[in-house]
């Protein structure tokens, strides 16, 4: 049986998941906020969560994905407030919304991490039991589960 460079027995494959965790371990810090931010086309949900996902503070703002630059700054403000730090923000990448707050968290410094859809669509499933959603609580939702990414790469119990 081939063993991989340096006798330790890790693939290729082994280093680069476990590059992939550190650098997510590197983004979302445990003591650290996380935005999770629901997007839409003229209205935007945000939310700041701790790691427990204990929510810290929520926001609704009317404007498109590109206006949200004073919305996370209220919400890096909040989690100032609560003692964090660190803030990174979360989100879906769905059409170029996403794109914007990439642009906005550049701007700012602020680590972003995507959800992939269909994860958050799984989780809202076994979480309430429905298919349909609601902003308010997908922004929620959305920052949970960057923080149960993070907890779990940690090897915590998430």
């Amino acid at each position: 049986m081939a063993q991989g460079s340096g006798g330790s027995g890790m693939t290729r494959g082994d280093r680069r998941r476990n590059a992939r965790r550190e650098r997510l371990r590197e983004l979302l810090p445990r003591d650290g906020a996380v935005v999770g931010i629901d997007l839409a086309e003229d209205k935007q949900a945000l939310a700041v969560v701790d790691h427990d996902v204990r929510v810290l503070a929520r926001k609704t703002v009317r404007v498109k994905a590109s206006g949200l630059g004073e919305a996370l700054d209220w919400a890096v403000g909040q989690a100032g407030v609560k003692g964090f730090a660190r803030v990174t923000v979360a989100c879906e990448p769905t059409g170029a919304r996403w794109m914007q707050v990439q642009r906005l968290c550049a701007a700012r410094g602020l680590p972003l991490v995507c959800i992939q859809p269909l994860v958050s669509h799984i989780a809202r499933e076994q979480q309430d039991y429905t298919p349909h959603k609601s902003d308010e609580s997908d922004c929620v939702l959305i920052a949970r589960l960057a923080g149960r990414a993070a907890q779990l790469c940690a090897g915590g119990a998430g």
